[in-house]
């Protein structure tokens, strides 16, 4: 399925900070606020906005979860309690706050606003939960630093059998600074799921150490020279393993799912939204010798597309599942087209958070450049079902969250690198979330057919596309067929939720809303 980029779907509003200080009721407040049931979006999973622009500061597509976590500069996952539909319930806020407004008033502001409009009860406590600790084995290959700036320089060193090493070289690092340092995306990331480490060690003062490792998902094409990070460690006499650790928590006692209503006069009071225009653009056919298609969304919000097939910007401004999804001529396939567009007459440092309104201004620019006339109806695509076999799957205690999460895993086996979590699930809902949380599997939605009444508890410990394909040199449709190639330790998502939890997924064909293209040009000159 086609996807924003992971810099356009990781969207928080704050920054996320380990705790947050106790004190009286918020008295900053918003000078009013628009607050309701989330508006339909281009990109209907990710939560959007959460910066000033003028006077005017909005939250799109955004969970409760979302709210509490960035208003209270709370982890997400550190947010504990409150009703089943926490992070199911998707709210927009559009609000009037001075311009220049920092981000600490803000999220002041925010927690008013969820206490007034949502009657939000919050505690602060701290609990036992899955973490990882660092510890370290009687004797270490780790040498006392000499002194100077802490540091780890991370690198990678292409090898012979097209991977890459990943190289960590650390000096003057005390054991609690490199135990934070290990959750992070060049170091750990994908072998550790985890806000930070918990040190254990024991060991004080600074050392020097090396660390070479092979990324997780290259584990399978690396073969017998593999080395986990886990191994890595251990060669200096480190260890990092999951525990309980005690951390802070946030507490939710309630909420009500439905907020408050909008004073009559909102509409006349705050700053009507930006067009979903670009402020400058320009489209070109490109070089006749540039074939490598390329994608850049830059921090100040300028939109680059190198000799891209009209299609795949098509494909991407509208979120098009799969080609047979979009009905247009065939020179959208071939036809190349170099597009830079500036979003912003001032730069935003963080435009990713923008990701919906920019695939809004991409569709209103193809919409006029290209002179594209086109429309919905529905015809015969690809698509998924989902059947009951051999049920392996717990029912839910009904006040849990509704939520399915897909985690790096964490068990030993190196190409089951992917977890997906559900609890309290419908087989309706898990249908619906699907191609979204087995990102690449799928292309096209999915129908539940299971006929299974009430909530799930269930976990889908599998490899991930990329990984998949690798072990068999086909993919995702050969996998839903049902044809056991892949070797052992490779599980596709189909084979993973047909032997775990006696769900089956598979491919069918039914009538379903395309994009068809009724008339579309080349563009004029800039």
């Amino acid at each position: 399925m086609t996807r924003l980029p992971s810099q356009l779907c990781a969207l928080l509003f704050v920054a996320v900070t380990a705790g947050f200080a106790q004190s009286p009721a918020p008295v900053a407040t918003f000078e009013a606020a628009d607050v309701r049931a989330a508006a339909p979006n281009p990109s209907p999973n990710n939560q959007h906005g959460g910066l000033l622009r003028g006077n005017r500061y909005e939250i799109r597509n955004a969970t409760m979860l979302d709210l509490i976590s960035g208003a209270y500069g709370m982890p997400a996952d550190r947010v504990t309690g409150g009703p089943s539909w926490l992070e199911l319930n998707r709210f927009d806020i559009a609000a009037l706050a001075a311009p220049n407004t920092n981000l600490a008033t803000l999220r002041v502001m925010m927690q008013a606003l969820l206490v007034d409009r949502f009657k939000l009860v919050v505690r602060q406590d701290r609990q036992q939960m899955a973490g990882f600790i660092l510890t370290a084995s009687a004797r270490t290959r780790l040498r006392t630093a000499p002194g100077g700036q802490p540091n780890c320089q991370v690198s990678q060193l292409p090898q012979g059998n097209g991977t890459v090493l990943r190289r960590a070289v650390c000096t003057n690092m005390n054991m609690a600074a490199f135990a934070a340092r290990l959750p992070l995306p060049n170091m750990g990331g994908d072998y550790i799921p985890a806000e930070d480490v918990a040190n254990r060690t024991g060991l004080s003062g600074a050392w020097d150490f090396e660390l070479d490792w092979t990324p997780r998902d290259q584990l399978l094409q690396a073969g017998a020279d593999a080395v986990t990070f886990q191994q890595a460690l251990e060669s200096i006499g480190l260890r990092v393993e999951e525990a309980k650790i005690d951390v802070p928590v946030l507490v939710v006692d309630s909420v009500n799912s439905t907020p408050t209503p909008n004073s009559a006069d909102i509409a006349a009071k705050l700053s009507p939204p930006p067009p979903h225009e670009f402020e400058v653009a320009s489209v070109k056919p490109s070089p006749p010798d540039a074939t490598t298609a390329r994608a850049q969304l830059l921090p100040t919000g300028q939109v680059n597309f190198a000799a891209t097939p009209l299609r795949q910007m098509l494909n991407f401004a509208w979120q098009v599942p799969g080609d047979e999804y979009l009905i247009a001529p065939g020179w959208v396939e071939s036809r190349r087209f170099d597009v830079v567009a500036r979003a912003y007459a001032v730069p935003l440092t963080e435009a990713w958070r923008e990701g919906d309104q920019l695939l809004l201004m991409l569709r209103q620019l193809i919409v006029d450049r290209f002179k594209m006339k086109y429309h919905t109806e529905n015809r015969l695509a690809g698509a998924f079902v989902l059947t009951v076999g051999n049920l392996k799957m717990t029912r839910s205690d009904p006040s849990k969250r509704t939520r399915c999460v897909n985690t790096a895993a964490t068990g030993r086996d190196p190409l089951l690198t992917r977890l997906l979590t559900c609890q309290n699930v419908t087989m309706g809902q898990f249908a619906e979330m699907l191609p979204d949380v087995v990102d690449g599997y799928l292309r096209g939605p999915v129908a539940d057919m299971t006929g299974l009444e009430g909530t799930w508890d269930f976990t889908v410990n599998y490899s991930p596309q990329n990984v998949f394909n690798q072990a068999t040199r086909g993919g995702a449709d050969t996998a839903a067929a049902g044809a056991p190639i892949a070797p052992a330790g490779v599980l596709s998502i189909f084979e993973a939720m047909d032997r775990q939890l006696g769900l089956k997924l598979q491919p069918q064909n039914r009538l379903l809303p395309v994009m068809v293209v009724d008339s579309i040009e080349l563009p004029s000159p800039d």
